[in-house]
């Protein structure tokens, strides 16, 4: 997570990110669950808040997907809606009857 910090902020006005060559190396090494993940080629991110706040919430999908047991398979999708930016992530996992507020829910 750290070299993915720095590529993040050394992002300088007329620079952007790659972000499937950012979260590439973030997944790659996780055994289970195997991570799907879909970038669309023309997204590039030149705000490095907006960076680090994505690159943050796939870090944190990647974490509970595999603390949280179950999943053989996460999907992670980036997809241009509106002019906007969404991040969806499903897995196959079994669910959870409730949810409880941890560190990254807050």
């Amino acid at each position: 997570m750290g070299g993915v910090r720095e590529v993040v902020q050394s992002l300088r006005g007329d620079e952007c990110l790659d972000l499937a060559r950012v979260l590439g190396p973030l997944i790659v090494d996780i055994p289970r669950p195997k991570i799907h993940l879909s970038v669309p080629k023309d997204v590039k991110i030149s705000d490095p808040d907006r960076a680090h706040a994505l690159v943050s919430c796939v870090q944190e999908i990647v974490t509970n997907a595999v603390k949280h047991p179950g999943a053989n398979n996460l999907w992670i999708e980036f997809v241009k809606m509106d002019g906007k930016l969404q991040v969806r992530a499903r897995d196959d996992g079994r669910g959870a009857v409730s949810v409880k507020e941890g560190q990254g829910i807050r």
